[in-house]
């Protein structure tokens, strides 16, 4: 574990390895977004990856996971759990320093929890809490990690490319190696397909995806473009291509086009991974075309407008407070595990109210990245809208679970944004009191 800290540190002083505490609230910080992003490896190995379908694209999670992958699911939250209860700890006897803006955050996300779980509970046209009670706890851990105040933006970014690289490489390989277990079969249109995805470390091909594009983001607005960067590209590209991504695949090109209006050079080289990768999408899949020429698959976004006329139609009987964040757990006598578009999930849970909770909560997030846009090469803003835009059809921002990446994303968007933020204050503090001093 150390030699992970002294990699997610960043520290290349060699006679400084060994002098790192340990257990400081930033180290403790960095573990858990870590372990949150490397646990599905080991718990998809734990599972009946044999008979893997993507019958949960639509219709909710229909694997049957084995007594080990219960107990390792378990065992990892127990850890985390320990993690967290150790943090807080330690932020105990710290003296706690929140912005004005990073408190909004906090605020907002508090008042996001109390509308979408508490009122959409009580007021919902389908009574109670959730069965799944991660979709309170995540927010409110991630909440918890906002109060850590040393952790800096270059310590975040090296721990989601290391991450990265772990689970989107480790991902390809064992689709070249082991392609009977690496890959998934398709599910759209309500029947099955002959169309292979990748699904490699995760549990779904679409968490490939936002970890493939947020790390392509990170790449294309701070690397210098030497071996190392293009190596990560190459990679990004690769998982992109692999796992049928199609949200991911279609902002990822606009992505590439953007860097490319705004950076000239490199040209040659993104326009080369664009045309390979077309190609090695229908080369690796030879039943990739199908998802694309099948009519109802396209004029049904893969079952996705079913989805949302139900959820509309259901929150129509109750605007104001909507379904309840129940509905999609059992009491709404529904089969989906979610309405696959963030809006109107968060109509769906918690009505009108609710998707004002969202809102707000977008809006101080939205206030970060354009206060920090300059600092980050407008990095704070790009995380930001892609991280809403693939949430559009695969709601990565509900939260509902610690291990299995959507954590993770959320987490690293989240302190990335309030690690440029204490950045900015703590520069311009400097700056005032300098001329003070001057002045005086």
């Amino acid at each position: 574990m150390s030699k992970i800290i002294y990699l997610l540190n960043g520290n290349n002083d060699l006679s400084q390895r060994f002098k790192i505490k340990f257990f400081t609230s930033t180290n403790i910080l960095l573990i858990i977004i870590f372990i949150t992003g490397v646990a599905s490896a080991p718990l998809q190995f734990a599972g009946n990856r044999e008979v893997v379908s993507l019958a949960g694209e639509i219709t909710g999670d229909q694997l049957t996971y084995s007594e080990n992958f219960t107990l390792l699911s378990r065992l990892f939250n127990i850890i985390l759990g320990l993690l967290l209860i150790f943090l807080v700890t330690k932020l105990y006897h710290q003296k706690i320093e929140v912005p004005s803006a990073i408190r909004k955050v906090i605020i907002a996300s508090a008042i996001f929890l109390f509308f979408n779980y508490i009122v959409g509970s009580a007021f919902g046209t389908n009574f109670g809490l959730p069965k799944n009670l991660y979709l309170i706890f995540c927010p409110l851990v991630i909440m918890l990690l906002l109060l850590v105040k040393n952790i800096t933006p270059d310590q975040l970014l090296r721990t989601f490319r290391f991450t990265g690289v772990i689970m989107l490489g480790g991902s390809i390989a064992l689709g070249i190696l082991f392609p009977d277990i690496a890959y998934a079969q398709d599910y759209f249109a309500f029947s099955f397909s002959d169309s292979k995805r990748l699904i490699g470390l995760f549990s779904h091909p679409s968490q490939i995806g936002i970890f493939a594009l947020l790390l392509l983001a990170i790449e294309l607005r701070t690397g210098s473009l030497g071996w190392r960067n293009i190596v990560m590209i190459i990679i990004c590209w690769s998982a992109l291509v692999m796992s049928v991504s199609k949200t991911a695949i279609a902002l990822a090109i606009i992505l590439l086009i953007i860097h490319l209006v705004s950076k000239s050079k490199g040209y040659v080289l993104a326009a080369l991974f664009i045309i390979v990768s077309i190609y090695a999408l229908f080369k690796i899949n030879a039943h990739t075309p199908t998802l694309f020429n099948d009519t109802s698959n396209l004029s049904t976004l893969t079952g996705r407008t079913y989805i949302w006329s139900m959820v509309i139609s259901k929150w129509s009987t109750n605007p104001l407070f909507g379904n309840g964040p129940s509905f999609f757990s059992g009491s709404g006598k529904t089969v989906f595990s979610h309405a696959h578009n963030i809006f109107l999930q968060y109509i769906s849970d918690g009505g009108a109210f609710g998707l004002i909770g969202f809102i707000a909560y977008l809006t101080s997030l939205f206030s970060l990245a354009l206060k920090n846009a300059k600092r980050s090469s407008f990095l704070s803003i790009i995380l930001v809208l892609l991280i809403l835009l693939f949430s559009m059809s695969e709601p990565v921002m509900r939260v509902n679970s610690f291990i299995d990446g959507s954590f993770f994303v959320n987490a690293f968007v989240v302190l990335y944004l309030c690690a440029l933020e204490r950045q900015r204050v703590i520069k311009l503090n400097t700056i005032n009191i300098s001329y003070r001093r001057s002045y005086y």
